[in-house]
Parts: C-alpha cells; structure tokens; sequence
C-alpha cells in the first residue's frame, strides 16, 4: 500500500471516528443520574469512584464517569476496533496491579487490552462510555451495540438491569 492511501485511510478512519462520538454526543439517554461520590485509588493510574444514584451504588472511573460491562445473555462480550473508540475501556498504567476500594465488594483484577492493563470487577472488563459527557450521566445503560447490552455495574461488581433504560439502539455504530 502507498505512502498516500495509506495516509487518506488513517484521514478517513479519524473522521468517521469523530462522526461516530458526535453522534453518541446527540443521541438521547437517562442523563445525569445525580448522586455522590466517593473517590478511592484502585491503583497507580486508575481510580474508581463510587456514586450513590436512584440506580443504587454504582462504579465510576476517576472522573465520575460511569462504568458499564458488555454482556450478551449474562456472558461478557469483549469490545475491541471501532467499539472501543465509543466505550473506552479504564485502564491501569504502567505495571500496576488494581488495589482494594473502599465500598467496593467486586473483586478487581485486570485482563490484557492491546498490551495495556483493563480493570475488571468480579472478572467483567469494564468500560465507559463516550455520549456520557459529565460525571454521573447513565447515557449507556441499556444501550444494545457491539453484540450485546451496556449495563452500569454496580459496587459488589453485578448489573444494573433493573433501571429504566433509554429507548436507543446504535446498531453497532455508536449512535
């Protein structure tokens, strides 16, 4: 391949990537979800928090953004290419290992995605999600993309499921 297809390609994928993200950013959802937070280290790198919602306790990165899993008929579903530009997965830095968090029962733990650490709760990879633009927004819950459906986690590391959910489906494009 060319020098230049291969630079109008990488051009290509980064714009179709930032059409995707806009579209997550105008889709509709449940919004901001309100609460408190609680913010403790689960390593060098990488923190949870924890937020007290209408939906329970739930997990959030260090940001307060929330924390989803990916599951398929109660199996977790692994977002890898295109899924991961719109539900980023938390990550560890460096060679860490992921700490005990206060108020946290799930166990923490880390699995490989593309050389760098994933947190995981109770073995779940988890992931945030792009269209939730301020701390405590649920936009991803319920949302069925990627061969599955986004659910918040909880602190003891289980689904929300019971919560309303937005009415969206982005067929797998993240919008």
């Amino acid at each position: 391949m060319t020098r230049t297809r291969k630079s109008l390609l990488t051009v290509a994928s980064v714009a179709t990537g930032l059409l995707v993200v806009a579209a997550c950013g105008s889709s509709g959802g449940s919004g901001s979800s309100g609460g408190t937070t609680n913010q403790q280290s689960s390593g060098s790198g990488a923190s949870l928090t924890v937020r007290k919602t209408p939906m329970g306790s739930i997990l959030a990165d260090s940001s307060g953004r929330t924390v989803y899993v990916l599951t398929a008929n109660g199996a977790d579903v692994k977002c890898t290419g295109a899924c991961l530009s719109v539900w980023p997965p938390v990550l560890l830095t460096g060679n860490t290992t992921p700490q005990k968090v206060a108020g946290v029962s799930g166990a923490l733990s880390t699995v490989d995605q593309g050389g760098q650490k994933q947190l995981t709760v109770n073995g779940h990879p988890v992931y945030t999600y792009s269209a939730d633009s301020s701390p405590g927004q649920t936009n991803g819950q319920g949302v069925s993309s990627y061969g599955g459906t986004w659910y918040v986690v909880d602190t003891s590391g289980k689904t929300v499921t019971g919560a309303a959910a937005p009415t969206q489906s982005d067929n797998g494009y993240g919008y």
